[in-house]
């Protein structure tokens, strides 16, 4: 026999939850801001030995799975992800350009998703809302300004960006959380 929690039980663990992981970020996207070169660096490596652990997933993927189809084309891929991880985690200012692309597209998509789950809130009738809009809204300025940027400026605003989405993200997290902990 299974029993149901009764509407809110949760609320108060989940508050502290999410009010705790909200200033972590923000406490992270603090010291992304105090250092945005540093930051942008340990962004641009870390994103390029993501690509080659990927692509070295894919290779031990394609060699195990002997007489698929599709085999070539996994190769490829993962070639390529090696390839390119390599180049951006070994030469990260020429990655960066690289990588300056794809946040501007995180950020469209994440500032799209923000928006929505806001208006999700707002529908609700919860707390808390107008910071995650105003996050969203923030992402999708950083994304523009993007397009913008040259080359010598892309390290450094990898790192401003991760740490004003931290901060933002972060803020708009404590603040449901201190909202779901009111209501609790």
């Amino acid at each position: 026999m299974t029993t149901q929690a009764p509407d809110g039980a949760g609320t108060g663990r989940a508050s502290i939850f999410a009010l705790v992981e909200g200033l972590l970020l923000a406490a992270l996207g603090v010291g992304a801001l105090a250092s945005p070169v540093l930051a942008g660096f340990a962004t641009t490596i870390l994103f390029g030995w993501l690509l080659m652990g990927a692509g070295l997933a894919g290779l031990i993927g394609v060699f195990g799975r002997a007489g698929e189809a599709h085999r070539g084309w996994g190769l490829v891929s993962s070639v390529l992800s090696l390839v390119t991880g390599g180049l951006i985690a070994f030469v990260p200012v020429a990655g960066v350009q690289v990588l300056v692309l794809v946040i501007g597209a995180w950020l469209i998509f994440d500032g799209v998703s923000s928006f929505m789950i806001a208006r999700h809130l707002r529908g609700a009738g919860r707390s808390g809302s107008g910071w995650l809009a105003a996050s969203a809204f923030v992402d999708v300025i950083l994304a523009v300004g993007l397009a913008f940027l040259g080359p010598l400026g892309g390290l450094i605003a990898v790192g401003v960006i991760i740490g004003v989405d931290l901060i933002f993200g972060g803020l708009a997290l404590a603040a449901i959380g201190w909202a779901l902990r009111k209501a609790a």
